[in-house]
């Protein structure tokens, strides 16, 4: 969500008022940008999350000798 609202909203608008861009092509371009960014995000998050885990122990898993 954070992604949509900075790429989205607060960039493009910036972008207006510092640079006077069109604001068609800023919005569309901060919207792109935005979902892009939020799936790399979730692909790489994942994959992390994945390796993480298999570092993890599980519970029950030592055993007595």
């Amino acid at each position: 969500m954070a992604n949509i609202v900075s790429w989205g909203i607060i960039a493009p608008v910036l972008d207006i008022v510092i640079y006077s861009e069109p604001a068609n092509k800023v919005f569309v371009q901060g919207l792109v940008a935005g979902i892009a960014n939020s799936v790399t995000v979730a692909i790489a998050g994942t994959i992390l999350l994945i390796v993480y885990a298999r570092t993890q122990v599980k519970s029950g898993s030592l055993s007595k000798d």
